[in-house]
């Protein structure tokens, strides 16, 4: 009897000794654990991030169509800064290959001028990055790339106005505003394209107000 008695008495003291220990033990894991969890999402939330604040239209670029693009960045490191690509044709950097290094200002907020395209490219870089003028592939992350966004341009996409004339049986479109092509600034005038009586086509490189255009035309229809 009285054996029995000890051995249940001492189960109940031992039971209770194991609980205590256990409520101390979770008492600090609990803490611990939660301060673990709140470093990882901390850890996962600094990552960077370019946004837009205001967006050109969607259009074919041209050397006279010029519209300011904006945004904010979250988390950058010092010195790093943005660049802006256009997509029109091949990525033109912007505005110019000479001012592509937009600044960061110390609210997190950029902006720039750029001429038009029909998509627009925001890169966050690190100070050794060195933009090249065009881009044929759209630009990725990576190297002296931090973070690339992406972004449609606002509105339905317009097309560059055209002229015309008749040469040869078929008609042509004359181009009547400027480019970029060849990663310089090319001024187009449709004064510079016509045909004469005999109908023969003339192209011509005219200097006009202390500035060179030429011409550019094409066809309108496939030939297969």
């Amino acid at each position: 009897m009285f054996l029995g008695y000890d051995l249940r008495r001492n189960a109940v003291c031992g039971s209770d000794l194991v609980r205590k220990r256990l409520t101390r033990a979770l008492r600090l894991i609990l803490p611990f654990s939660l301060a673990l969890h709140g470093c990882h999402s901390e850890k996962t939330s600094t990552g960077p991030a370019v946004e837009f604040t205001k967006i050109p239209p969607a259009a074919q670029g041209g050397r006279e169509r010029v519209d300011t693009i904006a945004g904010r960045v979250r988390n950058a490191r010092p010195g790093q800064q943005i660049v802006i690509y256009a997509h029109s044709g091949p990525w033109w950097v912007q505005p110019w290959p000479d001012r592509a290094l937009v600044p960061i200002q110390a609210d997190s907020t950029w902006s720039t001028e750029t001429h038009l395209g029909f998509e627009y490219a925001a890169l966050l870089v690190d100070p050794d990055y060195h933009p090249l003028p065009t881009l044929d592939l759209t630009p990725t992350q990576g190297g002296s790339v931090a973070l690339v966004t992406i972004v449609k341009g606002t509105g339905t996409p317009q097309f560059a106005p055209t002229g015309s004339l008749r040469f040869s049986g078929y008609d042509w479109g004359v181009r009547t505003i400027a480019s970029d092509k060849g990663g310089t600034n090319n001024l187009y005038d449709p004064e510079n394209a016509w045909t004469d009586a005999s109908g023969a086509l003339h192209l011509q490189i005219k200097r006009k107000s202390g500035r060179w255009s030429c011409a550019e035309i094409f066809l309108n229809r496939s030939l297969g």
